[in-house]
């Protein structure tokens, strides 16, 4: 049975909702600030997850388990490059989703091949037959084939035995068949595994009900030229009780909706076999920067939390960024919500409430402020509450000449972010400096929340509640310690927020 037609109809995006690109800026290159008396890495995030050294990609098996939040990820232990024949999976822990502890990898390629993405899922009823809670690690062995395999844990994530019998999921001969996610579905009482097709594109759906054999049903897949001139990847599936509906997340690079690595999402229906979107306005983007990607939910959260972690980079110069001992953060964990704004369901994603334990006290503040947090300032957040009566830009600078700029478009009801050749380094790649990045307002409403996260080398923008957002990665000499903002503005605050590596 075909898992999704409905087959969407539609010549490509609509022109409002592509980004403009105006020609590249002429700046200056500027070497960054190095002296003894900074950081030893002056890029490394300060209130975001990397690995203290080594390449890191793609977040895999996230799950919550016993009180503790488990990170792995794609992860070379051997350097800094990006070797896809040496992927292995790299582990982290957190009991408050914000301070990570990097522990040892957990899983290293085989006679199958390298450790690509999967998943994780906590077995609570035993239905596998490794035990009461153990957790089974769903991942692609990357070989002469891309295969599915299984690892399990009977120690809470810390340590993996490989399944016997791998792979667990017949191959289907494909060239691309990875990144299995496992979902439990309720309503059918089994559990169910998005496999994504790369560039044979769409998503096989499998279904199990002992979590070991499993069942192909079809693929999900739409008619859509934009959604098909990539690669499909990482794909999720999460579902929203409160709206009855269901939502497919799928990450697609190259040319996503900035440049490289972009996320979309689908709303619809799914009846255990078939996923339908509700109608042909597609692609939506979960985040219109552009070092938001492969981004997967948590297993088990507790009360239902619908909790994503993203790769925050890109794979158009993700290999030559600077960072000289690591490559490859993750941004801010983000909470998900299903609200109707204007005509449709919007996936938004908020930081998660858990940010306010590095957080010092809000002050409010008024047009312009300078050395936000001091000169050795960790990251610091603003709330800028702005009228939509006329336009409004925000600068986050340093005294140096670096900035990056924001610009609410009230006639338009658009945002732009400006990542051109002032933010800082930028020419390691042609592909990075971007200076119109943009994005719609969704709803009505006359007025706009505005949250911005600034940390050493990312700006993460959300706003209207999440419903649109930015993530991008920056390099400037220092961190952006300065912001004015030139508008009509209703409200505006700051804190800082503290270093997660105390």
């Amino acid at each position: 049975m075909l898992f999704a037609t409905g087959l969407l109809a539609c010549a490509g995006p609509k022109p409002e909702d592509e980004p403009v690109v105006p020609p590249h800026e002429d700046t200056t290159h500027v070497e960054p600030e190095v002296s003894p008396t900074t950081r030893p890495d002056l890029y490394r995030p300060q209130i975001h997850y990397t690995p203290l050294h080594n390449w890191s990609n793609d977040p895999n098996g996230l799950f919550y388990k016993d009180g503790v939040w488990h990170l792995y990820y794609q992860f070379n232990p051997n350097g800094i490059e990006c070797d896809f024949g040496g992927m292995s999976w790299g582990h982290a822990s957190s009991s408050d989703l914000m301070h990570w502890q990097e522990k040892s990898p957990v899983l290293y390629p085989d006679h199958m091949g390298a450790m690509y993405s999967g998943c994780s899922v906590v077995d609570h009823d035993n239905v596998a037959g490794f035990g009461h809670g153990a957790v089974l690690a769903y991942y692609t062995a990357s070989g002469e084939k891309q295969l599915i395999c299984l690892a399990i844990s009977t120690d809470g994530g810390e340590t993996f035995r490989k399944h016997d019998h791998n792979p667990i999921v017949p191959s289907t001969g494909l060239s691309n068949f990875r990144d299995p996610k496992v979902v439990y579905d309720a309503k059918r009482g089994r559990w169910t595994m998005l496999v994504s097709r790369g560039w044979d594109l769409g998503a096989e759906i499998w279904h199990s009900y002992n979590l070991m054999q499993w069942d192909f049903d079809g693929i999900f897949r739409v008619d859509i030229e934009r959604c098909n001139m990539s690669q499909w990847e990482c794909c999720d599936l999460l579902y929203f009780e409160q709206a009855d509906k269901w939502v497919a997340i799928v990450s697609i690079n190259p040319n996503g909706y900035i440049t490289g690595s972009s996320t979309m999402y689908f709303v619809g229906q799914f009846d255990g076999v078939t996923f339908t979107p509700d109608n042909d306005d597609y692609p939506r983007w979960l985040d219109y920067g552009a070092d938001c990607y492969a981004g997967v939910t948590f297993d088990n959260a507790p009360d239902n939390r619908k909790i994503l972690i993203a790769w925050m980079n890109n794979w158009d110069y993700a290999p030559a960024c600077p960072p000289s001992a690591w490559k490859g953060a993750y941004t801010i964990p983000r909470e998900l919500s299903l609200r109707y704004i204007g005509a449709h369901w919007v996936l938004c994603s908020e930081p998660v409430k858990e940010l306010t334990k590095l957080a010092g006290e809000w002050s409010e503040v008024t047009d312009e402020i300078e050395n936000i947090g001091g000169d050795y300032a960790d990251a610091w957040e603003a709330q800028i509450t702005l009228s939509l009566t006329e336009d409004a830009t925000i600068t986050l600078y340093n005294k140096y000449g670096n900035e990056y700029t924001i610009t609410v478009n009230a006639t338009q009801r658009r945002i732009y972010c400006n990542r051109g050749g002032k933010t800082g380094e930028f020419n390691f790649s042609t592909l990075f400096a971007v200076p119109s990045m943009s994005a719609p307002i969704e709803g009505d409403e006359q007025s706009i929340v505005l949250d911005i996260i600034v940390d050493q080398s990312s700006v993460e923008l959300f706003a209207g509640e999440g419903s649109t957002c930015f993530t991008n990665n920056v390099y400037p000499r220092t961190i952006y310690r300065n912001m004015r903002v030139d508008g009509v503005v209703k409200e505006m605050k700051v804190r800082t927020l503290e270093t997660i590596w105390k």
